[in-house]
This record gives structure tokens, C-alpha cells and sequence, in this order.
């Protein structure tokens, strides 16, 4: 998702005016060494019999939810995802939720396929 900005920016090039640009321009990480700013990431997927996979990453957290089944992991302290903290860290498990939902709202919008 971050290749269009970084190449906007490479070119010099402007996004279209109506068009929201999803992603980063990686031009400062790549060339001036700068790190990445922090930011949610948002994915979901279709997997068998019709049901959708979610997963949010902000940090080191990464939730992911697959039907009722929810999972919470701190990648810093457990990068095999080994320990599920979701009884933990109730609170940030419904904020991150909650971003998802904006996230997916927002993505398919207009697109009922999608939906």
C-alpha cells in the first residue's frame, strides 16, 4: 500500500484530487534513513465457508478476530503469538475493534461485493 505515495513522491507526481491515497510515501525511510511514522495497519480476508479474518496492528499489538474467535498478541514480547492477552486488555481490544470497523467502513464504501 505504500508503493503509490513512495512513487508519487518519487515522480514528483500528484495524486488525483478525488482520490484518497492510502499508504505512505517510504522516500525519507529508503533514502534519508528516517523510520517509519507509527501508524494502524488493517487487513481482512475471506476464509472458508464464507468467514472473514480481521486483524488490526498498532505497535507492537496485533489483534486478530475470526468469527467469535478473538486473539490479542504483543509482537515485542511474543512474536510467535504464542499468548493470547485478550482477557488482559479488554479496553484495547474494543478500541482496536472499533478502528477496524471505521477502517472497513470507510474502504468499501460504495463496493457491496465488499460489504
Amino acid at each position: 500500500m505504500d508503493i503509490f505515495p513512495t512513487l508519487l513522491a518519487l515522480t514528483s507526481a500528484l495524486s488525483p484530487a478525488d482520490v484518497e491515497v492510502d499508504g505512505v510515501n517510504l522516500l525519507p525511510v529508503l533514502l534519508d534513513g528516517k523510520k517509519l511514522p507509527g501508524r494502524k495497519l488493517f487487513w481482512s480476508y475471506e476464509r472458508r465457508e464464507n468467514q472473514r479474518e480481521k486483524v488490526v496492528r498498532e505497535g507492537p499489538w496485533k489483534l486478530y478476530i475470526r468469527g467469535e474467535e478473538k486473539h490479542l498478541f504483543n509482537l515485542a514480547e511474543d512474536l510467535g503469538e504464542q499468548n493470547n492477552l485478550i482477557a488482559a486488555y479488554p479496553e484495547w481490544v474494543r478500541t482496536m475493534e472499533a478502528a477496524f470497523a471505521q477502517w472497513y467502513e470507510e474502504v468499501t464504501a460504495g463496493v457491496g461485493w465488499l460489504a
